[in-house]
């Protein structure tokens, strides 16, 4: 299982990724996250969506991300979103700690 930490949202659970990188933010415009942050004012590439996020307590939190295959690898996140299965963290971030053609990481 991967690590994440921050307040209300500790433990470990599958992180999967989606690809906010590359949206194309005109498509996106008129649908901000759960959040309401315009996806044109954040770094996409440190962002995630929480699956059951308490979104009037959890919006703008960083999320400290650990590989538990090797705990010096970690990320920092921005919970932005509900949903996922447990966090839905950019590609990019995703990257940094696990092989992105699997797809997912527990």
């Amino acid at each position: 299982m991967a690590g994440l930490s921050a307040a209300n949202l500790t433990g470990s659970g599958t992180i999967t990724y989606h690809d906010y990188d590359n949206m194309v933010l005109a498509s996106v415009q008129n649908n901000p996250p759960s959040c309401g942050m315009p996806y044109a004012e954040l770094d996409l590439t440190r962002i995630t969506a929480v699956q059951q996020m308490n979104t009037a307590t959890d919006c703008g939190k960083c999320i400290k991300v650990t590989s538990q295959a090797d705990s010096s690898k970690f990320v920092y996140v921005l919970a932005v979103d509900t949903g996922g299965r447990g966090l839905d963290i950019s590609k990019t971030s995703f990257g940094k700690l696990f092989n992105v053609d699997d797809g997912t990481a527990n």
